[in-house]
């Protein structure tokens, strides 16, 4: 197996000294999105969700309440086959497909792509990257979807998260249908008091690193969410 080229990868910003980005990968999920989305409008949160083309066609009002709620929305591949993403025509194709989907539902067009798994090869990172995506993985994670793995063990784990740093969630597992997120869900709050107790902001992965958020073509039917997100369509990125 080809391991991920990880000095070409955006994980972390150490420039940033207050902040971090919560991230959650998967959804939509009806099983906890609308839940993870709650506590964070609850305790005034913004998030980033790299979401599944599939699961958005699956649940498009999710998809949607995500985004009208003020959280970025990310590129996770079309149907989270992650090992095929090594295979650069396989995972452009997902991308795109992806794509197309979350501007034909949702109206923007991500240009950050997290690969499932944050397995992808420096081959494939450096298409995306040509075709005007920011490839991202993290640098926090705590393992939530190990079903091995306690409450306890993810709290002390989401404990150490640093400043500057990309910390992943899930609020689905892949395609898995009705995947129990209920550690995840009950981690959550705890956590957050626990950031800003420190003094810590939560930004989305687009302000942590300072990069656009949408490609600034928009779709059709679009409700304007993809105004003003900067980045045309096609283009290098920034080193």
């Amino acid at each position: 197996m080809i391991t991920p080229d990880r000095p070409i990868l955006l994980r972390r910003n150490p420039k940033v000294s207050d902040a971090i980005a919560l991230t959650f990968d998967d959804g939509p999920c009806p099983t906890s999105t609308a839940e993870v989305l709650d506590l964070l409008g609850e305790h005034a949160v913004t998030a980033s969700f790299y979401m599944i083309g599939e699961r958005v066609r699956r649940h498009p009002d999710l998809a949607m309440r995500v985004l009208r709620e003020g959280h970025q929305i990310g590129n996770h591949s079309d149907r989270h086959a992650a090992f095929r993403g090594l295979v650069p025509s396989f995972c452009l194709k997902e991308a795109e497909r992806a794509e197309r989907t979350f501007q034909s539902i949702l109206g923007v067009a991500p240009r950050f792509y997290r690969p499932p798994k944050g397995l992808i090869h420096r081959r494939v990172v450096r298409e995306l990257r040509r075709a005007g995506y920011f490839v991202t993985t993290w640098s926090r994670m705590p393992g939530d979807y190990f079903r091995w793995h306690t409450a306890d063990r993810i709290s002390r784990r989401l404990a150490r998260v640093r400043p500057g740093e990309i910390v992943v969630l899930h609020d689905g597992i892949g395609l898995r249908p009705g995947p129990d997120r209920s550690r995840t869900l009950s981690v959550l709050p705890d956590f957050i008091k626990g950031m800003k107790d420190r003094g810590f902001r939560f930004l989305s992965v687009a302000d942590l690193l300072g990069f656009p958020l949408y490609f600034s073509v928009p779709a059709a039917g679009s409700d304007g969410h993809a105004q003003g997100t900067g980045g045309a369509r096609q283009g290098g990125l920034a080193p």
